[in-house]
C-alpha cells in the first residue's frame, strides 16, 4: 500500500543560504511503499526540478546543511538549552574537539551546502577553533562555512581571525537587549559586553547574522531588539522559535508564533538596516516528515555521526564513529538503514519537542533520549 507524506524543510541555524537550503531540499513528497517483501521502503523523491528516483541506500551526494559539534564547553547558561537542561540533571561532559581530531574525521565527512562549526557549546572558547575552521576551508568540501556565538568573548579579535581562517559567516545570537529578559533568556549574558562586540563586528566589516530565539520570555520585547539592531548597521536577522529540549516553559503556542510572525512582517519596512528572515517561525504537521537525516546531519564533538542537530547522542547510530569510517560506508550500514526506515514510520522519540515535528511520538522515553541531551556515559 503506498502512503504518502510531505517531506518538510528543517528551520535550522543557517540564516543566510536558507533560502538556497529550501529551494534546495532533497524531497517534497514520499510516498512510502510498504510491502512485507521490502526490507527497506523504496521511495521517490519529487524537487522543483525533474522527478528523481532515489533508494534508502543511496548516499546523499550533498547536505544541505552539516552541523559539526567542535565544543560542549559554554559560558551562558540558557534557557532550554539541552546543555543547560544536561548540567542542571548532571549529565554533562564538557569536551573541546582538538584539532587534530577535526583532521581525522574530515576525510570521511560528507559534502554539504553549509558547515556550521558549532553545536550545544560556545565555539570561540574552544582553543583550536581558528585551526579547526582553516582545516574545513582548505578540504573545499563546503560551499560555506559558519558558526554562531554568543557575542561573549572579551577578545573581539578573535572573529576576524576566525574569518581570516576562512569563515564565510558568523551568527551572534542575541535574544533581548534589556537586562532582566536577556538573563530570562541567556544567563550570565553581559550586555555591555555584547554591544560592544556588535559595535567592533560592525566597525570590522565582517559579514554578520544575528540569531533571536523567540519565546514567551521575550515575544513583546523582540520589536524593541529588532529596533536597536537597527541602529548597529546592515545585518541578516534569523528569528526562530524556542525548542523544547527539556524545559518547555518558553515555548510559544501556535497563536503566539502566528501573532509574532505577522508582528514582524509588518516591521520590515521600518528597519532598513535588516534583512529578516522568518523562516525559523514555521512548524511541521501531521503530514510532513522533517527531511534532517536526508539533508542536515550533525557530528559530535568526538566524531560520530547522528541525524540532526536536535541531537548529539551517538547511541542514535549506535557510535557511527567518522574517524573510522567514511560517511558513505556509514548510510549503507545496518545501523543507518534501520534508523531511516524506523524513522519513515514514525518519529524517534528525540523528534519530542521540536516545532519541525508534528508527528506523534510513539512512547515516552527517559529524559535524556527524548529530550536529546548526551548523558554521561553517552559521551563517552
Amino acid at each position: 500500500m503506498e502512503q504518502r507524506f510531505q517531506l518538510s524543510p528543517p528551520a535550522y541555524l543557517c540564516g543566510a543560504g536558507f533560502g538556497r537550503h529550501r529551494r534546495n531540499i532533497l524531497a517534497r513528497t514520499v510516498p512510502v511503499m510498504r510491502s512485507q517483501g521490502i526490507s527497506h521502503p523504496a521511495f521517490r523523491l519529487w524537487t522543483p526540478a525533474p522527478m528523481t528516483q532515489c533508494d534508502l541506500a543511496v548516499p546523499p551526494a550533498k547536505l544541505g546543511f552539516l552541523t559539526i559539534e567542535t565544543t560542549t564547553w559554554c559560558n551562558l547558561a540558557c534557557a532550554g538549552c539541552s546543555r543547560t537542561v544536561g548540567m542542571a540533571a548532571g549529565a554533562w561532559s564538557n569536551i573541546h574537539m582538538p584539532a587534530s581530531q577535526f583532521a581525522r574525521i574530515m576525510p570521511n565527512l560528507p559534502r554539504a551546502q553549509q558547515a556550521s562549526l558549532h553545536g550545544v557549546g560556545e565555539p570561540t572558547l574552544n582553543p583550536d577553533i581558528v585551526d579547526i575552521i582553516g582545516l574545513a576551508k582548505g578540504s573545499g568540501r563546503f560551499d560555506e562555512i559558519l558558526l554562531v556565538s554568543n557575542g561573549q568573548n572579551k577578545n573581539p579579535g578573535i572573529y576576524r581571525r576566525m574569518m581570516e581562517a576562512g569563515l564565510d559567516r558568523l551568527h551572534i545570537s542575541v535574544d533581548s537587549l534589556v537586562p532582566d529578559i536577556a538573563e530570562k533568556c541567556r544567563k550570565g549574558t553581559r550586555l555591555g559586553l555584547l554591544r560592544d562586540t556588535l559595535a567592533a563586528l560592525h566597525e570590522m566589516g565582517l559579514p554578520i547574522t544575528i540569531n533571536i530565539v523567540a519565546s514567551r520570555f521575550n515575544q513583546h520585547d523582540i520589536p524593541n531588539t529588532l529596533s536597536a539592531l537597527n541602529g548597529f548597521g546592515p545585518a541578516e536577522v534569523l528569528v526562530q522559535q524556542y525548542i523544547d529540549l527539556g524545559n518547555p516553559d518558553g515555548c510559544l503556542d501556535d497563536g503566539q508564533r502566528g501573532g509574532l510572525r505577522a508582528t514582524l512582517t509588518a516591521l520590515r519596512a521600518d528597519l532598513p538596516n535588516l534583512r529578516l528572515n522568518l523562516h525559523g517561525m514555521m512548524a511541521g504537521t501531521l503530514e510532513e516528515i522533517c527531511s534532517s537525516p536526508w539533508t542536515s546531519l550533525a557530528v559530535t564533538v568526538e566524531g560520530f555521526l547522528t541525524p540532526c542537530c536536535v541531537n548529539f547522542d551517538p547511541a542514535v547510530l549506535r557510535g557511527a564513529d567518522l574517524a573510522r569510517r567514511p560517511f558513505n560506508e556509514i548510510w549503507v550500514s545496518a545501523e543507518m538503514q534501520d534508523f531511516l526506515r524506523d524513522y519513515l514510520i514514525a518519529a524517534p522519540a528525540f523528534c519530542a519537542g521540536c516545532h519541525m515535528n508534528g508527528r506523534p511520538i510513539p512512547a515516552q522515553a527517559p529524559l535524556p533520549e527524548r529530550r536529546g541531551f548526551v548523558t554521561t556515559s553517552a559521551r563517552h
